[in-house]
């Protein structure tokens, strides 16, 4: 653990510097903007918003900044409707937003279109759904457009869909999406139309997914492109049944592209529920696949992280900066290498996991990306595992 550190530490001069802005709505000592768009506008790439407790209008950007709530903070959407605008944002720069919920009775609404840089978002939440039922027909919550490497970590959201994802490389790791209000649920979850989208360890919950005229609909839709499930049995998707139980959805409906499914991951658990996949002209891939986690990176304090892989397989875990995703024989790598160290290695566990922490220097400033990806044997060869990236906070 201590060489660990030590090299986290070597890796600080390689960080872009920051500068750090106080945005806090009641302007309390030290404030620099009491509202988050004129602190954005006056950002430069790579330096940090803290934010304190409030309520906050939406923002849009193109520049990668860090924007970080150190206390109870909502976000208005009321950019165009959207909490969160990230465009055009250049390869190269990382744009981070965490902590944030949405505004009541709203999902989370955000645009993040044609970015070449790393764009993540963790911890983003609607804790609460809009108490209008679920016929209630929603536009999409999160919309991922021609993006090269997105990440939602711990999101919670719900809309038609609670993520769309288009022609782009997404990554969602221990989100839940569709009933986020047992006593007020909402449906649809996850729409994939094209590139790649990795969901590891998530709970999409689409119980109350219907259209309209109370068609119950399936959790999750895939297009075109690559979608992967991984996951643990604590990860599940359930198609919709509640609006018309005689009718239930499938938990997946692919017309097109390549399905990678995990076994473990459970399809429409629910009672009563008979079919889980609707495929129709889409690869089926069924095997269980490696994933990372990663889990509490605090500033100062220790970064935790989990492989998932099966009982007793050969694994190693490694924590560094992330990159711009790049295709080998093994895999898709997403860290960079010469910014990169081991943390972990030898064989799972009898809970298939192999689980590593690591000190985080002080120095490294909240708001920065970190990645975590792994190599795991499940039988097949040696292969990389889907990436985790988070946010120190």
């Amino acid at each position: 653990m201590f060489r660990a550190s030590l090299a986290l530490s070597l890796l600080l001069p390689t960080l872009a510097a920051q500068r750090t802005w106080i945005v806090d709505a009641l302007s309390g000592p030290g404030t620099h903007f009491t509202d988050l768009p004129p602190a954005v506008a006056a950002a430069a790439p790579g330096d940090l918003l803290l934010v304190r407790t409030g309520s906050y209008n939406g923002f849009s950007t193109s520049i990668g900044i860090h924007v970080v709530a150190i206390g109870a903070c909502t976000i208005a959407p009321t950019v165009l409707g959207k909490n969160v605008v990230v465009t055009n944002l250049p390869a190269g720069q990382t744009f981070t937003l965490h902590g944030f919920d949405g505004w009541r009775r709203f999902p989370f609404f955000a645009d993040l279109v044609g970015n070449q840089g790393l764009v993540v978002l963790s911890q983003v939440r609607t804790l609460e759904t809009c108490g209008c039922g679920p016929l209630h027909q929603n536009p999409p919550g999160i919309v991922v457009t021609d993006c090269a490497q997105v990440v939602l970590d711990g999101v919670v959201n719900y809309a038609q869909p609670a993520v769309l994802s288009t022609r782009s490389r997404t990554l969602l790791t221990r989100c839940l999406l569709g009933s986020v209000t047992p006593t007020d649920p909402m449906g649809d979850c996850l729409y994939v139309d094209g590139g790649e989208v990795d969901v590891v360890e998530s709970v999409l919950d689409g119980n109350s997914g219907s259209d309209v005229n109370g068609v119950p609909q399936p959790a999750v839709r895939l297009l075109g492109g690559t979608l992967r499930v991984r996951g643990t049995t604590g990860a599940l998707i359930q198609g919709g049944f509640v609006v018309n139980p005689s009718f239930p959805a499938p938990a997946i409906r692919a017309t097109g592209g390549t399905l990678v499914l995990d076994p473990d991951v459970a399809l429409n658990p629910s009672m009563g529920q008979t079919v889980a996949l609707d495929l129709l002209g889409t690869q089926l891939i069924l095997r269980q696949q490696a994933a990372a986690l990663v889990r509490s990176p605090t500033a100062g304090g220790v970064l935790a992280a989990d492989l998932i892989a099966q009982p007793g397989a050969p694994c190693a875990l490694l924590v560094g900066l992330p990159r711009p995703p790049l295709a080998t024989s093994l895999g898709t790598l997403e860290l960079d290498l010469t910014a990169t160290l081991p943390v972990a290695a030898g064989s799972a566990g009898a809970n298939a996991m192999l689980s590593a922490s690591v000190p985080l220097p002080p120095a490294l400033g909240l708001g920065q990306a970190l990645a975590f990806q792994g190599v795991a044997d499940l039988g097949a060869g040696i292969e990389l595992t889907s990436a985790a990236i988070a946010t120190v906070r």
